[in-house]
């Protein structure tokens, strides 16, 4: 999986979006959310392998950060606080 910053994903975001592989998006060096395209027409099959190797994607990913289970669910809950806050804020 590559990483990429938060700056650079936006500033390219048709480019990433386009393409077929699975990226980590990072703010201030931290992982703060990944990106995994998904064709668009997926058979049930298909669907059930993408969902295996996005939990693999992910055990990868936290191995890499050194995260465990709670370190990884605090993040998307931190992300989730964010997206509130900013969200009452507008």
């Amino acid at each position: 999986m590559e990483f990429i910053g938060v700056r650079e994903f936006r500033d390219r975001a048709s480019h990433y979006l386009a393409s077929k592989h699975a990226l980590g998006i990072r703010r201030n060096n931290r992982l703060i959310g990944v990106y995994i395209p998904l064709p668009e027409l997926l058979e049930h099959e298909e669907q059930t392998g993408d969902i295996e190797r996005l939990g693999e994607l992910v055990r990868q990913m936290a191995a890499q950060n050194e995260l465990d289970e709670e370190s990884f669910a605090a993040m998307f809950e931190s992300a989730e606080d964010e997206l509130g806050a900013n969200a009452a804020g507008c």
